[in-house]
């Protein structure tokens, strides 16, 4: 998912559900389950938020995939 555009589909303080972003580094960390204490491989991925509302040239946050969706355009593709 790396350099691609997604739209990020949880809301988060100053980030509305429906905001467009970069995907601008991929981490795998481990977590460890509860009941079997295996290792549960997860991906949190850094995301620059296009246009965001603080003024500031650039925000990055981070986010598991499960709160992102990647943007395909095509040419009837409406933003």
């Amino acid at each position: 998912m790396l350099g691609k555009l997604v739209r990020i589909t949880r809301e988060s303080v100053g980030v509305p559900a429906g905001s467009l972003g970069l995907v601008t580094k991929e981490t795998q960390m481990n977590s460890y389950s509860a009941v079997s204490f295996e290792p549960n491989p997860t991906i949190i991925y850094d995301v620059l938020v296009c246009g965001d509302s603080f003024g500031s040239d650039q925000r990055k946050l981070r986010y598991m995939a499960c709160d992102l969706e990647e943007v395909v355009l095509d040419k009837e593709s409406k933003i």
